[in-house]
This record gives structure tokens, C-alpha cells and sequence, in this order.
């Protein structure tokens, strides 16, 4: 299958981004110490709450570990506008996010590679929510299969109409992915997220 006939296949399957009330860091992290690519399409679809997609660049050759978010989520409602839960509309949400990952052993040979991740991001519909994660991610350089893990806790705060105000709360959470070399150029990225959230993702990323 040519490339220019994959994105759009890959794009469809992977409609499932993070949900309103989970946010940025609520899927996986999709943080792989072996990652380097430029730009990738990113999803998840956290506790099954939101349909969506968002997509990741590394805009800064000189900093590579530093990466931007954004995209757009269709979550059923959770906000003042929702009625009882047999009732719930769906709320288009918003999302943007930085990530940043540091190598923990950028000159160690062999196959391992460990990177501390953290970073920071919002998401915002009838509430605002404030998220950051911090954890660290080690990752098995198999050639053109590369697993990785990535266990980190969140923190969240939620904000907007009462009573959706809330104090900072902690989550942990961790990632278990994978990234494939396609023959056709770039990587398919899968993880599934376990913990205070149940998430899967999928992207491609060149």
C-alpha cells in the first residue's frame, strides 16, 4: 500500500482521542526514549468517553525531546449541560498540551534506553482541566519492532461551573506500546494505557 493511500486509512482509524475530563495525559503518552520523529497523528480514546483526534510535532530541531500538542474531541458531556447520565449530550472539547522527555542514558550502549518524561497540558468544554505528568518511559530498541513502557503519575485540576471545581488530584498510570517501521516509510505507534485510566491509542508518525 502506497504511503499516500496509508494516511488517510491510518487517519480513520485512529478517530479516538482522550475525552474532555481525562485531557492531555488521560490516553497514552505515546513517549518512547527511541521516538524521533517530526510530526505524528495521535490518538486515544480514554474509558471509551470520546471520539477525536490530535496531532504532535517537534517543531525545534536543537531541543528534539520537546513536542506540541493539539486537537479536538467529541466526549459525551459531563459539564452543567448535561442532564442524568441516560440523557447526555455530547461536548466538542478542546485541547493543547507540551510534553518534554530527558534521556537518562543517551551514551549507555546496548539495546535499553530509559528518558524521564513530564510536561504540561489543558483541555477545556464546560470545565477546564489542568494536567501534568511526570514518570519515566524505557523502551527496547527490537529493530523495526521497538517496545516500550512508560509508568508516570498524573496530576489534574479541574475547574468551571460548580460542582466542577476541584483540587489538584493525582493518578497513576502506565503506558504499554509498541512502535513498528513501516516498509512504505514511517512508524505505527499502538500503547494501551492501564491504571486510573483504561486507554488505547494508535498513530502514525514520521
Amino acid at each position: 500500500m502506497r504511503l499516500s493511500r496509508l494516511i488517510p486509512v491510518v487517519a480513520t482509524a485512529v478517530l479516538a482521542a482522550a475525552p474532555a475530563h481525562a485531557q492531555q495525559w488521560g490516553g497514552p503518552l505515546f513517549s518512547s526514549p527511541l521516538d524521533q520523529s517530526r510530526f505524528e497523528i495521535l490518538s486515544s480514546d480514554a474509558n471509551g468517553a470520546g471520539m477525536g483526534i490530535a496531532v504532535a510535532v517537534r517543531p525545534f530541531s536543537r531541543v528534539a525531546d520537546l513536542r506540541l500538542r493539539a486537537g479536538i474531541m467529541d466526549g459525551l458531556g459531563t459539564g452543567p449541560f448535561s442532564e442524568a447520565i441516560t440523557s447526555r449530550r455530547r461536548e466538542i472539547a478542546y485541547m493543547a498540551g507540551i510534553d518534554y522527555a530527558m534521556p537518562l542514558n543517551p551514551q549507555a550502549g546496548g539495546p535499553v534506553r530509559a528518558s524521564l518524561v513530564t510536561g504540561l497540558g489543558v483541555g477545556v468544554n464546560a470545565e477546564t482541566v489542568v494536567s501534568a505528568p511526570l514518570g519515566f518511559s524505557i523502551a527496547y530498541d527490537g529493530g523495526s519492532i521497538r517496545p516500550y513502557m512508560t509508568p508516570r503519575v498524573v496530576l489534574e485540576h479541574h475547574s468551571g461551573p460548580a460542582p466542577y471545581v476541584g483540587p489538584w488530584e493525582g493518578r497513576a498510570v502506565v503506558d504499554w506500546g509498541v512502535d513498528v517501521s513501516l516498509p512504505v516509510g514511517g512508524t505505527l505507534r499502538a500503547a494501551l494505557t492501564t491504571g486510573s485510566y483504561k486507554a488505547f491509542g494508535i498513530g502514525l508518525s514520521f
